[in-house]
C-alpha cells in the first residue's frame, strides 16, 4: 500500500472514532503528524542504506577498472610469451565484462537513490506543513475556546471593580499612616551627614591599620 495512503487509512479510522469531537481535532493531527515522522524516518534509512550501497559499488567499479589497465599492461609486457599473454588478455576481458555489469547497477541504483531523495523531500515538506497547520488551527481553537469560557466573577468589569475598591481602601488609610510616623525630615538630614563621618573616620583607620610605614612617617615616628 503507498506510504500515504496507509496515512490516510489510519487517520481517517481515528477521525471515525472522533467525528464531530471538535476537541479531539488537535489528537488526530498530531497522530498524523507522527505518522508523517516516521514514514520519513523509515525513508532517511533507506536513503543511507542506498548512499553505503553506492559507495561500495563505486570503489568496486575504480578497482576493476585499475585491475582491466594493469591486465592490458601485463599483456603487452608479455606479448612475446603467447601463453602468458593471451591469459591476461583473457583475464583482462573478464575484469572487462564485470566492470560492465557493475556500471549497469550503479545507474540502475543512482536512478532509484534520486527517486527516494525526491520522495524524502515531498514527505519533509508534507511535514513540515502539517505541523505549520497544526500550530495555526491548535492556536485559532485556543482562542476560540478562550473567548467563549464563562467568568465565574461575572466579566472582567468585575475583576477590575474588586481591585478598584481595594484600591481605594488602601488610599483611605494611608494619608493617615503616613502622619502618624511623626517623620522629621531636619533630624534624619543630620544623621545621615553623621553616619557619613562615622563612616569616613572608619575608613581612614582601616588604610592606617594596611599600611603602617605610611602612617608612622605622617605622624613623625
Amino acid at each position: 500500500m503507498n506510504p500515504f495512503r496507509r496515512i490516510f487509512v489510519s487517520v481517517k479510522a481515528q477521525l471515525n472514532e472522533v467525528a464531530g469531537d471538535f476537541e479531539n481535532h488537535e489528537a488526530v493531527a498530531d497522530a498524523a503528524i507522527q505518522e508523517l515522522e516516521k514514514l520519513a524516518a523509515t525513508t532517511r534509512v533507506r536513503l543511507g542504506r542506498l548512499d553505503r550501497e553506492l559507495k561500495t559499488l563505486d570503489e568496486r567499479h575504480a578497482a576493476l577498472r585499475k585491475d582491466a589497465a594493469l591486465w592490458a599492461e601485463r599483456a603487452v609486457r608479455v606479448a612475446a610469451e603467447e601463453t602468458r599473454a593471451l591469459e591476461c588478455v583473457r583475464r583482462l576481458e573478464a575484469v572487462e565484462r564485470e566492470a560492465g555489469q557493475l556500471a549497469v547497477s550503479l545507474r540502475e541504483t543512482q536512478a532509484l537513490r534520486q527517486k527516494i531523495r525526491a520522495e524524502l523531500d515531498r514527505q519533509t515538506t508534507k511535514l513540515e506543513e502539517a505541523k505549520r497547520r497544526r500550530t495555526l488551527l491548535s492556536s485559532r481553537q485556543f482562542h476560540l475556546e478562550y473567548a467563549q469560557l464563562s467568568d465565574p466573577l461575572g466579566g472582567t468589569e468585575a475583576v477590575d471593580a474588586v481591585f478598584d475598591r481595594w484600591e481605594i481602601r488602601l488610599g483611605a488609610v494611608e494619608p493617615d499612616l503616613a502622619a502618624g510616623t511623626g517623620y522629621d525630615d531636619l533630624a534624619a538630614e543630620f544623621e545621615r551627614t553623621e553616619q557619613a563621618e562615622s563612616l569616613r573616620r572608619r575608613l581612614a583607620g582601616l588604610v592606617a591599620a594596611s599600611n603602617p610605614s605610611q602612617s608612622n612617617t605622617e605622624t613623625g615616628e
